[in-house]
C-alpha cells in the first residue's frame, strides 16, 4: 500500500483508522511488559475512542479490543 493510499484510508475509513492504532499499541504493551511498567489500558481506550482519532469506535469497543491484545501478549 502506498503512502498516499495509506493516508487516504487512515482519514476517510474509521475501521482502519482503529486498525493501525491498535496495531500500533502491541508494541507497546510488549515494552511496558518487559519494563514492568502499566499501560493503562483505560485512558489509551479513551484517546482511540475519542475526538483525537474521530471517534472510530465506542469506547467500550477500544477497551476490549486493547484487553484481547494484552492477553495475548501472555
Amino acid at each position: 500500500m502506498g503512502v498516499v493510499w495509506w493516508m487516504i484510508q487512515y482519514f476517510i475509513n474509521p475501521k482502519f483508522r482503529f486498525e493501525e492504532e491498535l496495531a500500533a499499541d502491541i508494541p507497546r504493551m510488549k515494552i511496558f511488559k518487559q519494563r514492568g511498567a502499566k499501560f493503562d489500558i483505560e485512558t489509551r481506550a479513551k484517546k482511540l475512542s475519542g475526538w483525537l482519532y474521530f471517534w472510530p469506535v465506542s469506547y467500550q469497543k477500544a477497551k476490549t479490543s486493547l484487553q484481547l491484545a494484552r492477553k495475548r501478549l501472555g
